[in-house]
């Protein structure tokens, strides 16, 4: 992703949604924070029409942070409400919480529990397969990429439809449902332009809900100008935004930990906002996301998690549309997890306590124990992978540090052909991994940074764990 943010955005709404946003420009009780071009956005501002409620637009642009905005949403994402003195955000959240406190107003869940239930279910198959259908279909650059995306969207749009009553998801009511669909629907003509996407691709109720969509009034109150919204979208069609995602990753470059878990979200292709931390300052921004001022962390759906293991098991979880990294059946899950275990547990320290080392024979020691841990995880490698064909969690796992070994090689004596056998191609196929090489920065940086742990002299919570003896946090 680009180290610059997009902030040269067209700064307001434009078309019917200028007209909408002028008549939302008086102070109100719930306060509106959207960016126009947002789909996520859109969702609320749907909301808020539907129901009628009074409500104050203000326009933020949420690529710069400023302090107004974080104050009401300190992760700086849009759309966000201040309501009474207090702040919520996330489109999905926000529409539950004015279904809930507008009760007035006009209904967009059923009375039905069961069926407010099965419109939560289709609520979420949309934000789990269709949204992310639909970027990766757009940010695709090369034609195979692009068919499988399509391909995809085409699968996840067609077994929404077979839900859809008619003429909308609960019938003649219209739903949230409908509104966590719409602003999709109504940008789909980008991807008729650009990637092939046609109606006679769906079939069946889809021109005419397409249609309905798109002639909705609220629809038209919260839209743009379509050639607005090209200009912010071409970016996203050469895969060069770096646009505000559900998932942020808190990531320190140089980190192996960090490096374990960006590697998942590559390989996983998940769609992602990529935040560098200074992990070593403890700033108040990153310790309320984790207080404990580790990386990696992610922040998603307003919620936060640490600790590359148990984010990269929460990411295989949480993105089940994706790639895979652990196998189906549950004992090879299992025993995947056992290795994770052995090279959480046996390699990393060793690696650490060889390079930490600053006597001769504890570095000796340390290597040796390094050599026998690498034989003993290379004994359960099926070849080419540790599963065999299938690239895992238990490859990323070990791979930030394979990837650092010529640290150990250029100043701990550490030679290929102490470990033998599989290692030197499964060190090299390693290395070669386009995830790998997509997050690795050059050599020298690694160098000037490891020197401080050559020397023992780094404070790192990792460094101190390895002089005081203790397991690694």
């Amino acid at each position: 992703m680009p180290s610059l943010l997009d902030e040269s955005i067209y700064p307001h709404a434009s078309g019917e949604a200028e007209q909408t946003v002028k008549a939302h420009s008086d102070k109100c009780e719930l306060v509106f924070c959207a960016g126009w071009f947002c789909p996520f956005v859109q969702r609320t501002w749907l909301a808020l029409e539907e129901k009628e409620i009074l409500y104050e637009y203000r326009e933020v642009n949420p690529y710069k942070k400023e302090k107004e905005f974080l104050d009401i949403n300190p992760l700086g994402l849009v759309p966000a409400i201040a309501y009474h003195g207090k702040a919520l955000y996330e489109s999905l959240v926000l529409n539950e919480f004015l279904e809930d406190e507008f009760r007035g107003s006009k209904p967009l869940l059923p009375k039905d529990s069961f069926e407010r239930a099965r419109c939560r279910l289709w609520i979420d198959h949309l934000t789990k397969k269709f949204t992310p259908a639909f970027y990766r279909t757009m940010q695709a650059q090369e034609e195979d990429k692009q068919k499988e995306g399509l391909n995809e969207l085409v699968k996840t749009l067609k077994t929404y439809l077979d839900q859809v009553k008619g003429p909308w998801f609960l019938g003649e009511q219209f739903s949230l449902v409908d509104i966590t669909a719409a602003p999709w629907i109504f940008r789909m003509y980008i991807l008729e332009e650009h990637r092939g996407f046609k109606d006679e691709l769906v079939g069946g109720c889809w021109p005419e809900y397409k249609k309905l969509i798109k002639e909705r009034p609220s629809l038209i109150k919260t839209s743009s100008d379509l050639q607005r919204y090209i200009e912010v979208y071409q970016r996203y069609l050469r895969n060069e935004t770096q646009s505000e995602c559900d998932l942020v990753f808190y990531a320190a470059w140089f980190c192996p930990f960090v490096q374990r878990t960006w590697l998942a979200l590559e390989e996983k292709e998940i769609l992602y906002e990529y935040r560098e931390v200074n992990p070593y300052k403890k700033e108040k921004e990153f310790l309320d996301i984790n207080p404990l001022g580790l990386t990696p962390a992610i922040a998603y759906h307003g919620k936060a998690l640490h600790e590359s293991l148990v984010l990269n098991e929460f990411l295989e979880d949480e993105f089940t549309g994706s790639k895979p990294l652990l196998p189906k059946d549950s004992f090879e899950r299992a025993r995947c997890r056992l290795w994770i275990d052995h090279l959480a547990k046996k390699f990393t320290p060793a690696f650490f306590r060889t390079m930490q080392a600053q006597e001769e024979d504890k570095q000796k020691e340390a290597l040796n124990e390094l050599v026998e841990t690498l034989k003993t995880y290379l004994d359960q490698v099926k070849g080419p992978w540790f599963l065999g064909e299938q690239f895992s969690l238990v490859d990323i796992t070990v791979a930030p540090f394979i990837f650092r070994m010529y640290i150990l090689e250029e100043h701990r004596r550490f030679k290929d052909e102490l470990v033998g056998v599989c290692w030197p191609e499964y060190k090299k196929l390693i290395k070669e991994r386009p995830s790998v090489i997509k997050t690795s920065s050059d050599r020298q940086r690694y160098m000037e940074f490891y020197q401080r742990y050559l020397r023992n002299e780094t404070d790192s919570e990792i460094a101190k764990a390895t002089r005081a003896g203790k397991p690694l946090p």
